[in-house]
């Protein structure tokens, strides 16, 4: 029986972090560095700790949330999360109802 390798399945993580969103972070925090003032270096370098832990964190405990998150995002348009009442698809039950009485 052949085994599947690792890298075809395990995430890349870089500091418990999905390389991904680690790298977008990372280069969106030295863009403030660079740019900015001392105040804005402190206030960015500290954001960066907290979401980076905040990551690690839902990372830790769900390998997946991140991944979800986006296809959430990505295909909410298509998939909506809730009852589409309003739509014009759908049929008005109490406008039936009033209807047939």
């Amino acid at each position: 029986m052949n085994r599947i390798d690792k890298s075809l399945y395990k995430m890349r993580l870089i500091a418990g972090v999905e390389s991904v969103y680690a790298i977008i972070l990372s280069l969106l925090i030295i863009i403030v560095a660079v740019y900015g003032g001392l105040y804005t270096r402190i206030f960015g370098i500290t954001f960066f700790v907290i979401i980076f832990a905040i990551m690690a964190h839902y990372n830790r405990k769900d390998a997946i949330y991140f991944k979800v998150l986006l296809r959430y995002f990505l295909q909410q348009y298509y998939y909506k999360a809730h009852s589409s009442v309003n739509d014009k698809k759908t049929v008005n039950v109490s406008k039936l109802r009033a209807k047939l009485k």
